[in-house]
């Protein structure tokens, strides 16, 4: 049965603000996901909010350790890095 997010809300031990409920759907906060329904979201009766720093995601990493990760090693293949190798290669080729 799906109702309201604002019906959801209100169901909840500690009601927010509805913006801020609107804030945890477009963030993926609240599964299952709710559909917007023209000016408002429909969610399922039953549906939960979820913590998202403790949802491992399917690399076994949160977001925190993906973002370190990132940061932390080398970028793999720029553009940059092919294109002026294709060019390199034709220059070769040509000579």
């Amino acid at each position: 049965m799906e109702i309201t997010l604002k019906e959801w809300n209100q169901k909840q031990p500690r009601p927010r603000c509805i913006e801020q409920v609107r804030r945890w759907v477009r963030a993926g906060i609240i599964y299952p996901a709710p559909r917007p329904d023209g000016r408002e979201y429909l969610v399922q009766a039953n549906a939960i909010k979820i913590n998202p720093l403790s949802v491992k995601h399917h690399t076994g990493q949160t977001l925190m350790e993906k973002k370190y990760m990132a940061r932390t090693r080398k970028p793999a293949n720029r553009l940059a890095d092919v294109i002026s190798g294709e060019n390199r290669e034709k220059r070769l080729n040509e000579s």
